[in-house]
């Protein structure tokens, strides 16, 4: 058994011990080492909401919501959005990270030099249900140890851009299925009332297309060389469907936004592409839970506002009827 899986297996083990919170909270930082894990960045003392924040592929807690204008650096998510929603919903503001080493482990070339990562040296699409599981796994655990008792039943808004959306709705599905006298999580989905997914794959899809799509997100957002994943997307094509099925069994319990680029992401000088394009975005037959909206934006940049962009006005009212 490779080492992510095992300690997969023992986060589920220890993180169901009832009584054992010290334990939970553990297992919690074990799943975010590396990385920030869960962080409160805002929170209005009349606090009714926690909004959480789940960067995506490459991304980090912070930096992903700033504007990458070199002469003024804005965070949306603690420069505007505390101050714009105070009056209507005031909110506890919070940003998960995660490390990107369960994404990418390095590989060792000639003489033990340190290579960039490859997708298919270093098996990044074989660990990539581990990671996925493994981080938002720690997210749930953090969420509730956070959440406590005061605000156990407080609603939860979820803002993901890209893969976090996957994280996302992994922490939701493992939440619901936690039942029983000892149920610990499964307020987090009860309390859910709203989902932004900026660019995240929703749409069952055949081992081709998804093969293509990934390869799309993983080269872009953490700039490798343009490859073909080919064969070895096979199982993580199914484990994907599998993944959009357990979510529609509870996406009708909150509205979920469905947000895509308008322009294509310059990959080189001479490549251009969509990353998710608006095809990939809902779920085949979408209920009325769903809505697409489109950005003035390429993949990279579409989460990154000023208050004057009409896109940021967008977002906020979507996130002010939540």
């Amino acid at each position: 058994m490779d080492p992510l899986s095992a300690l997969a297996i023992v986060g589920f083990v220890v993180a169901s011990i009832p009584t054992a919170i010290s334990l939970n909270l553990l297992v919690a930082k074990i799943l975010t080492r590396g990385s920030k894990g869960l962080c409160v960045v805002s929170e209005d003392e009349h606090a009714q909401v926690d909004i959480v924040f789940v960067h995506g592929l490459g991304g980090d807690p912070h930096e992903t919501w700033c504007t990458r204008d070199t002469t003024k650096k804005v965070n949306w998510m603690t420069d505007l959005l505390p101050e714009d929603i105070r009056s209507t919903t005031p909110s506890r503001i919070l940003t998960f990270g995660y490390s990107q080493r369960l994404f990418s482990i390095p590989s060792y070339g000639f003489l033990g030099k340190r290579t960039r990562p490859s997708i298919l040296d270093n098996k990044v699409i074989k660990y990539l249900p581990q990671a996925l599981y493994l981080h938002s796994k720690g997210l749930m655990e953090e969420l509730t140890i956070l959440r406590g008792e005061y605000a156990r039943d407080r609603p939860i808004i979820f803002v993901a851009h890209n893969l976090g959306g996957l994280i996302v709705k992994s922490t939701l599905v493992q939440a619901s299925a936690d039942v029983g006298e000892y149920s610990r999580h499964k307020a987090i989905q009860l309390s859910t009332t709203g989902v932004l997914f900026f660019g995240t794959p929703q749409r069952e899809t055949s081992r081709k297309s998804w093969s293509k799509l990934l390869t799309r997100i993983f080269t872009v957002s953490l700039e490798l060389p343009a490859i073909s994943l080919g064969e070895s997307i096979t199982a993580q094509a199914e484990l994907f469907d599998l993944q959009v099925q357990r979510y529609k069994s509870i996406e009708m319990n909150f509205q979920n936004y469905a947000f895509y680029e308008k322009y294509m992401t310059q990959k080189e000088p001479s490549v251009k592409l969509y990353v998710v394009p608006e095809e990939s975005v809902l779920p085949t037959n979408a209920r009325p839970w769903w809505h697409k909206i489109r950005l003035d934006r390429n993949h990279q940049n579409m989460v990154k506002f000023e208050r004057d962009d009409e896109d940021y006005q967008i977002v906020l009212g979507c996130i002010k009827t939540n």
